[in-house]
């Protein structure tokens, strides 16, 4: 009889060749962590108004094959391809990048299911992470204090430890999901997780559970149409963006066309060529413009009063 260990989140991602599935970008800070969370650190104010108004669920069940690692009857270790499942929901920023994972993991012919969670790589490993799954009474009441501009750790909250296990193209932490953590998400409002940034200080994201019971009792959705779709929302997304900052669409216009004006004067590659090195100058130039642009964009949200 075989007997296979854990599955993990990274092998099924990189078997799907996932991206992300939610569109959901903002973070929630406050100081301090309640029980069993990381050690208490100083952190900047919330900041969870998108979060706060978020309805539309980005629960999606995905399957494919990937390899499982065990050991055999003789104690010998074996690898074997098994249908891996992952009911999740990933938060990605306009800029494509990951901010927050969550899944829920089935694996063919094993009982155990896991919970899963993945982050951007530059995380503090020792302190773990900590999640709190909510009941909606305790849902409402956070965002009571979202709207009231408290801290969120006024409400109580008991957090649960799920150790770092591994880190490429972000780090993971898996716990097992016992039967009561599922019911849990099923019935409940929304995720607390709460890590601690290089800084030093304490980072609370939300990821709402609408529509995981639906998605985890349901069929799973073709992983080529659910990339597709994905890119599409993101391409939206900066389209939106774009139209809301002139400024920043005018720098990515002079940007892409400093490009095409690089790309074909590289393509003469003529010795000591002038213009080459003028089109090297002007890219140089857009380029530094845009982190110019982007730092003082971060410097005014710093110093921003709080969302109404």
């Amino acid at each position: 009889m075989k007997r296979f260990a854990a599955f993990t989140f990274v092998a099924f991602t990189a078997a799907c060749g996932l991206s992300g599935a939610g569109l959901v970008n903002a973070i929630a800070q406050q100081p301090g962590a309640a029980k069993k969370a990381p050690d208490k650190k100083p952190a900047a104010k919330a900041d969870t108004k998108a979060q706060a108004t978020e309805n539309v669920s980005a629960w999606v069940k995905l399957c494919k094959k990937a390899p499982t690692m065990g050991k055999g009857s003789d104690g010998k270790p074996i690898t074997e391809e098994r249908e891996i499942c992952a009911t999740q929901h990933e938060q990605i920023g306009v800029d494509g990048r990951l901010a927050l994972a969550s899944s829920v993991l089935q694996a063919q012919g094993l009982d155990k299911l896991q919970l899963s969670f993945r982050l951007p790589l530059g995380v503090l490993l020792p302190p773990g992470l900590a999640y709190a799954i909510l009941s909606k009474d305790e849902g409402a009441a956070v965002y009571e204090k979202i709207e009231k501009k408290e801290p969120i750790e006024d409400a109580k909250i008991i957090f649960e430890r799920a150790p770092f296990i591994t880190c490429f193209e972000g780090c993971s932490a898996e716990v097992e999901a016992s039967p009561d953590t599922v019911n849990r998400m099923k019935t409940g409002s929304l995720i607390l997780v709460r890590f601690v940034a290089p800084t030093g200080q304490a980072v609370t994201r939300m990821l709402p559970l609408q529509g995981f019971a639906e998605a985890f009792a349901g069929k799973p959705a073709d992983i080529a149409k659910h990339q597709e779709g994905i890119r599409a929302a993101i391409a939206a997304r900066q389209d939106e963006m774009l139209r809301h900052d002139p400024e920043l669409a005018a720098l990515i216009k002079l940007q892409q066309d400093a490009q095409k004006n690089l790309e074909e004067q590289q393509k003469r590659m003529v010795s000591q060529d002038p213009k080459l090195a003028e089109a090297i100058k002007q890219m140089q130039e857009v380029q530094a413009k845009l982190v110019e642009h982007a730092r003082s964009k971060q410097q005014a949200a710093v110093g921003a009063p709080p969302p109404k």
